[in-house]
């Protein structure tokens, strides 16, 4: 099996790596800050942190990193603050171990094959592990300033987002806290945005948001992996797919040098939210997948729903950032072009064919319903539904009315042909 490809420099976001040293030096002077990174998946949280990170070790640091797992509130309490803190507890000096880390009978809960006997008997308190907790950074921030990093913060157990809010207004000693979450969960994940809303409330706290790489950004990505400055029309291609996301730029280089079609590491990326849907809203999922971008009264003929269905489909699908609203107000697409790629290869082929054929029947049917004669456009989208639903006879017409239409445009004498569905 072939490696992923990926860039071995981070490309980019020359911003936001001066403003996060810009912040490590501040909290190098003593201060205690926040720094939360959101972003979408694959944008390059993880990166810039890692960044941030190895500037931080470069300027005496001491960094500590953690992460959560999307295994629900099921996992080890305290899981990401326990695997940042670890490796303290593997220090070779005993005499800083105790110092530094101290004993008792919370921090036996926290690292029982490393504590030594606790000093009080029965279980303690989250109080009191939250106290120790900062307790150990107080006295860890004594000696040199420290970055604790927590990573996808969006599957933080309850007990670490009562960490995190405790440290965040309690902690006055150098130290820098990073939290990086997905953008997209805020609307589902209630605890993420509580989290979020009262760190955001300190003082102390800045906020990065990463958007999507620009075309030159993702030109010199795509030069940094291949050796050589890649071709333009490869970058238009890629950049077109992947919309400036680098993870996904990535597996779509890695994809080409492979002659493979999207990844399965990948498509399953990207269909994970999808999946989540109710499942009567797989039909209006491929009614866009097919057509694009599709109006909400085109979304009803075709799948054949209620109002009330339909709109509950559609506000799952929204919610859960696999559809948009368009700019018209009317109409859905994919969040991302790659998602609706992923989702159309998805589908059965015949799935795919009855759904471009519902389509070319609704947008012929609504053409003659109207006086006016329809645009190259609704013929270009005739002809395309008709050809990828097999039906070779209405796709050609639909393609000569096309070539007729645009004759019209530059003779405007010229008759204006009807648009006919069989």
């Amino acid at each position: 099996m072939s490696a992923r490809v990926s860039s071995p420099v981070l490309v980019g976001r020359q911003r936001e790596r001066q403003h996060l040293r810009r912040v490590l030096e501040r909290a190098a002077g003593g201060e205690m800050l926040l720094v939360t990174v959101g972003g979408d998946p694959g944008i390059g949280k993880t990166r810039l942190v890692l960044d941030m990170a190895a500037a931080a070790a470069e300027m005496g640091f001491r960094v500590l990193t953690g992460g959560c797992l999307d295994v629900g509130e099921g996992t080890l309490p305290f899981g990401p603050i326990v695997e940042a803190l670890r490796p303290l507890g593997t220090e070779a000096d005993e005499e800083w171990r105790s110092q530094i880390l101290g004993s008792g009978a919370a921090f036996a809960t926290l690292f029982p094959g490393l504590s030594p006997v606790p000093e009080a008997p029965g279980t303690p308190g989250e109080g009191q592990v939250l106290e120790t907790l900062r307790g150990i950074l107080d006295r860890l921030a004594s000696r040199q300033p420290v970055l604790l990093v927590i990573e996808d913060a969006h599957w933080t157990d309850t007990s670490t987002r009562h960490v995190l809010m405790y440290l965040a207004r309690n902690l006055r000693a150098p130290v820098c806290l990073a939290i990086t979450y997905r953008m997209e969960e805020l609307e589902e994940r209630y605890p993420l945005r509580l989290l979020l809303s009262e760190l955001h409330r300190s003082s102390h706290c800045e906020r990065v948001i990463l958007g999507p790489l620009t075309r030159d950004e993702l030109s010199e990505l795509l030069g940094t992996i291949l050796g050589h400055p890649a071709e333009r029309a490869m970058i238009n291609e890629i950049m077109g797919r992947a919309e400036g996301n680098p993870f996904y730029a990535e597996e779509l280089l890695a994809a080409r040098e492979r002659a493979t079609s999207l990844p399965a590491e990948l498509r399953g990326l990207l269909l994970a939210r999808a999946e989540r849907l109710p499942r009567d809203a797989r039909p209006v999922l491929g009614a866009v997948a097919a057509g694009t971008r599709v109006s909400h009264h085109l979304l009803a003929a075709v799948t054949g729903y209620g109002e009330e269905q339909l709109s509950e489909c559609l506000l799952a699908a929204v919610q859960h950032h696999v559809l948009v609203v368009d700019a018209d107000g009317d109409s859905y697409s994919f969040r991302h072009a790659l998602v609706r790629e992923a989702m159309y290869d998805d589908m059965l082929p015949g799935e795919r064919h009855r759904m471009h054929a519902r389509l070319a029947t609704m947008l012929a049917d609504r053409a003659q319903a109207v006086t006016a004669a329809p645009s190259a456009a609704e013929l270009g989208q005739l002809a395309f539904h008709w050809y990828r639903a097999g039906d070779w006879p209405r796709a050609n017409r639909s393609a000569r009315h096309l070539i007729e239409r645009r004759r019209c445009a530059h003779h405007p004498s010229r008759q204006h042909p009807a648009v006919q569905s069989a």
